[in-house]
């Protein structure tokens, strides 16, 4: 298989795979990554981080495994303010 032409990507890689609303996507990866960041800093696990955050460890999990679809970006920023993080996005 040989490669004739290189596309470069439009620095949104869900834009990029044609995935619907791509920019609430890149901000809710962006969240995910700062809270997986977080918790591993604070040596936190699922199951107290998900109390902190008023869910349940199955909801954390999924989340960091990138089912994006399962929270906002409203939801994601009060996780991190939970934690006591600025929030940047």
């Amino acid at each position: 298989m040989s490669i004739d032409t290189i596309t470069r990507g439009s620095g949104n890689v869900f834009a990029d795979l044609g995935l619907p609303e791509p920019e609430e996507l890149s901000v809710k990866a962006d969240l995910v990554r700062q809270f997986a960041r977080v918790l591993k800093a604070k040596s936190l696990s699922q199951a107290k981080a998900a109390a902190l955050c008023q869910t349940d460890q199955p909801m954390i999990s999924k989340v960091l495994r990138g089912r994006l679809e399962l929270v906002t970006v409203e939801r994601l920023r009060k996780w991190l303010m939970v934690l006591n993080q600025e929030v940047r996005s």
